[in-house]
């Protein structure tokens, strides 16, 4: 629909929408590999869980 953005699990949709600018560069370059899963210790990317369709484990 006209004037509605990306949804949550776009790609296009802002990745500092999360409020985790530093963890953008992790999560874009998770896109960038098509990859399905990233491993992380840090809770600020753990605590997003599944963004843009790429899980989140710890």
């Amino acid at each position: 629909m006209p004037g509605h953005g990306p949804s949550p699990s776009d790609p296009r949709r802002q990745l500092d929408d999360s409020g985790h600018l530093e963890d953008d560069k992790f999560i874009k370059a998770a896109l960038a590999a098509k990859a399905r899963y990233r491993l992380a210790r840090d809770t600020d990317l753990t605590d997003l869980q599944q963004p843009f369709g790429v899980k989140i484990l710890r």
